[in-house]
């Protein structure tokens, strides 16, 4: 439980916590280590991700709809709160131009972190 309140600190930290319309669509592992999700802020799309005992660099994974699959690495960046966090702006870094569901997953040490994550932009 008090990785969950950190993970959340986590992502209060990083600005991804708001009185935001939109939902956002997240999953975090049964232990709670991380955290990913795709999340709508001030009407901007942000992919983020959020764990302990994970450093470095990750990927991030989104496939258009009816498109090939697009990677970027990205850096993980402590916090202040024992856990390493990154989040990217979605338009800045994946092509946007379809419309439709788009799919992200992230990956660590090239094996996927839990289940993609289906959003639209």
């Amino acid at each position: 439980m008090k990785r969950l309140a950190v993970l959340t600190a986590v992502a209060a930290t990083l600005g991804l916590i708001a009185a935001a319309p939109a939902p956002a669509t997240t999953q975090c592992g049964p232990d709670n280590h991380w955290c990913a999700s795709a999340i709508r802020l001030h009407g901007r799309l942000f992919l983020t991700f959020a764990g302990f005992g994970y450093q470095g660099t990750y990927r991030v994974c989104v496939t258009p709809p009816k498109a090939r699959e697009v990677c970027r690495t990205f850096g993980l960046v402590p916090n202040g709160t024992g856990a390493n966090a990154s989040s990217v702006l979605f338009t800045k870094h994946f092509p946007h131009a379809r419309k439709g569901r788009y799919h992200a997953r992230w990956l660590y040490a090239d094996k996927q972190v839990g289940k993609s994550i289906a959003f639209t932009p």
